[in-house]
C-alpha cells in the first residue's frame, strides 16, 4: 500500500492504535507509527489531538507491526 501511495506522489503513514472505547473517549489512545520521519512529524499534532502518545517506530509497515507486538 505504501509503494502505491508513494507512486502517486502522496505521503503514507501506517499507525497501529492501542486502546479501547474508554481510552478513546478520554483521548488516551496510543499510536505506533511507521513511515518517513518528516511525515510523522507533520502529522504529530493530529495524533496528539486523538491520543496521549504517538511513537515513530520505523519505516513503512512498522506501525502496525509494533501494535501487533503488544497483542
Amino acid at each position: 500500500m505504501a509503494q502505491k501511495t508513494l507512486a502517486r506522489k502522496a505521503r503514507f503513514l501506517d499507525a497501529g492504535v492501542a486502546g479501547s472505547k474508554v481510552p478513546a473517549e478520554q483521548g488516551n489512545l496510543r499510536f505506533f507509527v511507521g513511515g518517513e520521519t518528516a511525515d510523522f512529524e507533520a502529522c504529530l499534532p493530529l495524533f496528539k489531538a486523538m491520543g496521549s502518545e504517538a511513537i515513530h517506530i520505523g519505516g513503512y509497515g512498522m506501525g502496525i507491526t509494533g501494535r501487533w507486538c503488544l497483542t
